[in-house]
């Protein structure tokens, strides 16, 4: 788990971080690791083919969320 002390709140971080941060988080508290895992699994695919480059965090944070 990430501590919540503001600190990474004053940065933003670059998305192929944001996104492997995000995915460890999942794998590590999500209560069905086998759903986890197929998730984090889409989501690198997805982050390999570049499908989150160009967008910003809103846009980032909607498509994360839906797959």
């Amino acid at each position: 788990m990430l501590a919540d002390d503001g600190a990474l709140a004053a940065r933003q971080l670059p998305v192929p971080e944001a996104v492997t941060t995000t995915l460890a988080l999942l794998r590590a508290n999500y209560v069905f690791p086998e759903v986890a895992d197929r998730a984090a699994t889409a989501v690198e695919a997805r982050l390999a083919a570049g499908e989150y480059d160009d967008l910003d965090e809103p846009a980032l944070a909607e498509l994360l969320t839906a797959t």
